[in-house]
């Protein structure tokens, strides 16, 4: 009888409170897949597949460089914003004649700034 029981037992991870995001994103898995459940152990495979993916990508965000004003006013003083437009004309032109961009704004009147990566 222990034999079918230990077949048949659903973990749903180790005794210690897990963290609510990982939780939730183990819960996307499995409805997106929820064959997934068949598998041993499956609740604390995915928490810890899960947890070194937010790990990961908590990663990837401490490394993205910080945020730099793109306007013409700031042209003059950033090297940066400079190596990418040749002019200040050129952002204001890139702004105000990319679709994506006009459309963001005429969406969202009370929009001030946009950040992008």
């Amino acid at each position: 009888m222990e034999f079918f029981a230990s077949l048949f037992r659903r973990e749903h991870g180790n005794d210690a409170p897990s963290d609510p995001r990982r939780i939730e994103m183990v819960q996307r898995v499995l409805r997106l897949s929820p064959r997934l459940r068949i598998a041993p152990r499956y609740w604390s495979r995915l928490e810890a597949a899960v947890g070194e993916g937010i790990d990961y990508v908590r990663g990837l965000v401490a490394t993205l460089p910080e945020a730099r004003e793109a306007s013409a006013a700031s042209w003059a003083d950033d090297p940066c914003i400079r190596a990418f437009f040749g002019a200040p004309e050129e952002l204001s032109r890139l702004v105000n004649r990319t679709p994506e961009m006009r459309a963001l704004f005429d969406n969202e009147p009370l929009l001030q700034s946009v950040f992008a990566v």
